[in-house]
C-alpha cells in the first residue's frame, strides 16, 4: 500500500498529543515533495511510528520533535525528545526484545520491552534501518530510515 507520510504523521501526532496532554508535539517535514509517499505494510509501518511516538510521548519532558527528511533514496524520520535520554552502551540492547532499562533512581521502566523491537522488526521487513541516538535537546532521537520505494520483505 502507499502511505502519504505526513497525512500519517499528523493522523499519530494528534493521536499521541491527546495520550500526553503535557507533551507539545511538533512535525519538521523536510522533504521536496509534501506529498512523499512510501509503499508498504501499512498497518506495519503505522504501528512502527506509533511506537517510536509512544515512546517519546512517555519520556519527555515537554516536547517532542519529528521530522522528516530525504537522503537520496530513503525517507529519515527522527523522533526527538527532551526525556532524559538512553545511555550510549544501551543504544542497540532497547532494539532487542524484552530488554527494559531502569532509571536513574534504580526503578525499572513501564512496557514489556517489545516496542522499540517491534520497530525494529517492521522497518527492517522495509528493508530499512532503526538507529538510537542523542536528540540535540538532550533526549533521545529514535531514526527511522526507510526506503523511498519500501515494499515488506
Amino acid at each position: 500500500e502507499h502511505v502519504q507520510l505526513s497525512d500519517l504523521l499528523q493522523e499519530l501526532t494528534s493521536q499521541y498529543a491527546a495520550l500526553f496532554p503535557t507533551v507539545e508535539f511538533a512535525i519538521d517535514q523536510q522533504t521536496d515533495d509534501p506529498d512523499a509517499c512510501m509503499t508498504g505494510d501499512a498497518v506495519g509501518i503505522r504501528r512502527a511510528l506509533g511506537n517510536v511516538l509512544a515512546n517519546a510521548g512517555r519520556y519527555a519532558k515537554g516536547h517532542v520533535r519529528i521530522t522528516v527528511s530525504q537522503q537520496g533514496h530513503q525517507f529519515l524520520i527522527d523522533v526527538d525528545d527532551d526525556g532524559p535520554g538512553i545511555p550510549e552502551a544501551e543504544r542497540n540492547r532497547v532494539l532487542e526484545p524484552f530488554v527494559r532499562l531502569t532509571s536513574e533512581d534504580g526503578a525499572e521502566q513501564g512496557g514489556v520491552g517489545l516496542g522499540l523491537a517491534l520497530v525494529n522488526r517492521i522497518v527492517s521487513q522495509h528493508d530499512g534501518t532503526v538507529s538510537v541516538l542523542s536528540a540535540p535537546q538532550g533526549g533521545c532521537r529514535i531514526r527511522t530510515a526507510w526506503p523511498v520505494n519500501s515494499t515488506q520483505a
